[in-house]
């Protein structure tokens, strides 16, 4: 009976070693494809987008690494690079444009 448990705690201690060496190859290569990912962003492919948006996530990430996880939920996995954010920095929606002036037909200009 004790070789049985002794069998099971080194099979759990294992599993545990190879789990906690899985998780700290994980979360430093997450940390640099966020921060590179925060860097190569536009501002207005930020949720909500403003002026500073992508220096104020960068500080964070680069600072504070946990928060790598936070931007992946909130700025990563909802708005995919190159395709601007659903508010634009001029606060329209981005499917709406700003109001153009109406063109003159082209037979009307001489």
């Amino acid at each position: 009976m004790l070789e049985l448990i002794g069998f099971t705690t080194a099979v759990l201690v294992v599993g545990a070693l190879i789990v906690a060496a899985l998780v700290s190859i994980a979360l430093p290569l997450g940390w640099l494809w966020m921060l590179i990912d925060a860097i190569l962003r536009e501002d207005t492919e930020y949720p909500g987008a403003s002026a500073n948006a992508r220096l104020m996530w960068v500080l964070l990430i680069a600072l504070l690494p946990i928060t790598a996880i936070a931007y992946f939920f909130i700025v990563y996995a909802k708005v995919k690079r190159g395709a601007p954010s659903t508010v634009e920095v001029s606060g329209l929606p981005a499917h709406q444009s700003a109001p153009s002036v109406p063109q003159a037909p082209a037979s009307a200009v001489s």
